[in-house]
């Protein structure tokens, strides 16, 4: 006769998007816990992979507090929650339930839902047989289960040699882990769009590599800007970065001579030329941009046409159909938007009044050749500065 364990706590947390996976499925579940070790400060076999989850123990309640709140941030999960462990046997699953439910009743719950599933259907109890046993328990105690309770819920979940019981369930962010899709270069202004680009981006696996066009005198003083802040901010849902000040002046001198109302769009194409020639430097598959269509007149179809010609690489603008409202949501969300309102001298907001807003090819490469893009690239290039993440403690943050 086996002796019923000894009930283990821990975090479980599920994967997102697991069932998209084919043969590259062992690689996207070590890129999720990659990520995870890396923003939650685990050392290596600190996580336990159990079945299609992960589980990390609990040692302290204060760390595992501070792990549920940094989990909110992985980019690659489901959901995740406070599991226990136990036999795969009817006995031990309704003994750890007895228990957990006299832990909540003592924090003074009073009404539950229970759901289970079996992942293995081997077994001769069903879901139901747990349910009605975990309901009778909780009568016991004057807890009252309702199918509509969406704080006090119990989630039982039965494999072939264990079953986890769980509670406290928190959706995560979903998505795909960042760098399971390659690199991409971010065109990163002051602004409320760009950060959000990124962050929609990083969600669907890109890791991140920024380009930020400012206008200082010195890189320095773009480094003791707001920009660092959101790159910060940003850095919660993946800590590693790399970001390249560019400064402007080149490029506006260049400008000088011609016709302001193209300069949005010349601006554009100098940006997007110069996120190629860094995604070829970085082994970046892509340019990702905070571009809406139609929201200023620099974003109008014909214009986005003509300012990315001559660039090969795919040109991702992850808010094309969002309007501005939609955006600040999802930035209030992420924690950029208070960050991108801050005063700042951006570049990249160019308040031309007469901006053309059907610009044609033909016309901005004209105005390239006559500004001499080539080599005003290469000299704000040669200008730049490169900035890598600081190696940071995700415990600390």
């Amino acid at each position: 006769m086996r002796k019923e364990p000894s009930y283990k706590k821990a975090i479980l947390i599920h994967f997102g998007e697991l069932w998209l996976r084919g043969d590259n499925r062992r690689s996207y579940i070590d890129l999720i816990k990659r990520n995870i070790a890396m923003q939650l400060g685990l050392k290596k076999g600190e996580m336990v992979e159990e079945y299609d989850k992960l589980l990390i123990p609990i040692k302290s309640e204060a760390r595992a507090k501070k792990m549920m709140e940094q989990l909110a941030h992985v980019i690659g999960i489901s959901n995740y929650s406070i599991s226990y462990s136990t036999y795969a046997t009817l006995p031990a699953i309704i003994k750890l339930a007895e228990s957990i439910l006299k832990e909540m009743k003592k924090e003074g719950t009073l009404n539950i839902r229970i759901d289970s599933s079996r992942a293995y259907k081997g077994h001769k109890f069903t879901s139901k047989q747990i349910i009605e046993k975990i309901v009778k328990a909780a009568a016991k105690l004057k807890l009252e289960p309702d199918i509509n309770e969406k704080n006090n819920k119990i989630f039982v979940k039965v494999y072939k040699e264990k079953a986890f019981l769980s509670f406290g369930k928190s959706e995560a962010i979903h998505g795909l882990p960042v760098g399971s899709s390659g690199k991409a270069v971010v065109m990163l202004s002051g602004g409320i769009d760009s950060p959000v680009a990124a962050w929609y981006a990083m969600r669907r696996g890109a890791t991140p590599i920024y380009l930020h066009l400012h206008g200082y005198p010195k890189n320095e003083m773009a480094e003791k800007s707001k920009i660092p802040k959101i790159l910060d901010q940003l850095s919660r849902y993946y800590p590693r970065y790399k970001v390249y000040y560019m400064p402007a002046h080149i490029f506006q001198l260049a400008l000088s001579k011609i016709d302001n109302k193209f300069e949005p769009v010349l601006l554009k194409a100098l940006l997007f030329r110069a996120s190629e020639v860094i995604a070829k430097k970085e082994g970046a598959g892509a340019i990702v941009t905070g571009e809406s269509l139609g929201q200023v007149a620099s974003q109008t179809m014909a214009n986005l046409a003509a300012s990315q010609q001559g660039v090969e690489l795919p040109i991702l603008r992850p808010l094309i159909g969002l309007d501005k409202l939609e955006i600040i949501k999802v930035a209030r969300e992420i924690g950029t938007y208070d960050l991108s309102v801050e005063p700042y001298k951006d570049v990249c907001s160019i308040s031309t009044t007469n901006t053309v807003i059907n610009a044609s090819r033909e016309k901005v490469e004209r105005l390239l050749k006559e500004m001499k893009i080539d080599k005003v690239l290469e000299r704000s290039l040669k200008a730049s500065k490169v900035v890598e993440s600081p190696k940071t403690n995700r415990n600390d943050r």
